[in-house]
């Protein structure tokens, strides 16, 4: 996983936070209450046979846990749409660093939350956060779990949408490529 490349789509509208992601080589990574999805990290268990102690312990461990959501797609139309500004935005391909491979999980998804016991194999806070409603498929999510702010990166290459202007490419590329002259660009729908 820690080389294959993922990707981040943004918008160009909050640009401190885009900056900082070039100039500071990271990522933000949140905690899963300040996900849009209200689901998130909602699990099943039978509470006769979940101890409110193990409870307790997933619970903690999801409030501590921090994690940046990315795609393995380069090019995805609805990621495009949803998070980087109706194709106004970019799309950063990016490697983590300083990651131990299994804090890098791509989702599960599936109708029903994941259902636990005390029994459940290696059932922690990472295995809870990394299920998703099937609604969510089309993300093709992997995720980045961490105990910090903000996870660092390697960025590969950035892609432009569809309607960023060429004004906009322009400023882009040569701010990026000044702090980074090996990131490589493209546009949207563009083969490598």
């Amino acid at each position: 996983m820690m080389n294959t490349i993922l990707y981040k789509y943004r918008s160009l509208d909050n640009f401190k936070f885009l900056v900082d992601i070039f100039l500071n080589k990271r990522l933000y990574a949140g905690d899963y209450k300040s996900m849009n999805d209200p689901m998130e990290g909602v699990y099943r268990f039978n509470k006769h046979k979940v101890s409110a102690e193990f409870r307790a312990t997933i619970l903690g461990d999801k409030r501590d846990l921090r994690f940046c959501s990315l795609s393995a797609d380069a090019d995805n139309k609805l990621l495009w749409a949803h998070y980087a500004n109706g194709h106004n935005g970019i799309s950063i391909g990016v490697l983590p660093q300083d990651i131990d491979d299994s804090d890098i999980r791509a989702m599960n998804y599936s109708p029903d939350p994941l259902k636990i016991t005390e029994e459940s194999e290696h059932v922690d806070a990472r295995k809870v956060l990394s299920y998703k409603n099937e609604i969510w498929v089309y993300e093709n999510e992997v995720r980045v779990f961490t105990m910090r702010d903000f996870v660092e990166v390697k960025i590969v290459e950035v892609i432009f949408g569809k309607r960023v202007s060429h004004s906009d490419k322009q400023m882009l590329k040569k701010l990026i490529s000044t702090i980074d002259n090996q990131i490589a660009f493209r546009d949207e729908d563009e083969s490598k």
